[in-house]
């Protein structure tokens, strides 16, 4: 599919509507749209946080989503991370994954940042064997943790 028909630009409040559908597709039910908007709103301003989306010019509709974070670490090499990267279900497999990809490599050259990241869930075998193809390296095995806490 040829790149002069789709458009990546930085995500708007306005397009949380569409984003939210995706993440559906992706299997994150339980995100809702007052979710996405405090999200968005936390992160949109807050340095090395970018959320963009990717826009089929014909239609104008919303086809696709990526969140990047440059990610600092004391231990280790900075990178950006692509904490998530969404395509509609129906486009998959014709090359708009890829198109971001290479985005964020841009994005990664532009903030001086040689390496780029991602976690992916170890039941999205299809996902891993994209990154694979892509070029990226499985490099360990994790688990994550988590914890509420109250908030004042």
């Amino acid at each position: 599919m040829p790149q002069s028909k789709f458009v990546i630009r930085k995500m708007q409040e306005q397009d949380l509507e569409a984003v939210l559908e995706l993440c559906h597709q992706l299997g994150y039910l339980n995100a809702n749209i007052e979710l996405l908007t405090q999200n968005f709103k936390m992160g949109r301003d807050q340095l090395g946080h970018e959320f963009h989306v990717m826009i089929q010019t014909e239609t104008q509709n919303l086809v696709a989503w990526i969140s990047l974070l440059q990610r600092i670490r004391l231990q280790a090499p900075a990178y950006l991370q692509i904490s998530a990267l969404v395509v509609e279900e129906k486009l998959r497999g014709q090359g708009l994954g890829h198109l971001l990809l290479a985005f964020a490599e841009e994005r990664a050259r532009a903030a001086g940042l040689s390496l780029i990241g991602l976690m992916s869930s170890a039941p999205r075998l299809k996902a891993h064997e994209f990154y694979q193809n892509a070029g990226y390296h499985r490099t360990k095995e994790s688990f994550f943790f988590q914890k509420e806490v109250a908030c004042k």
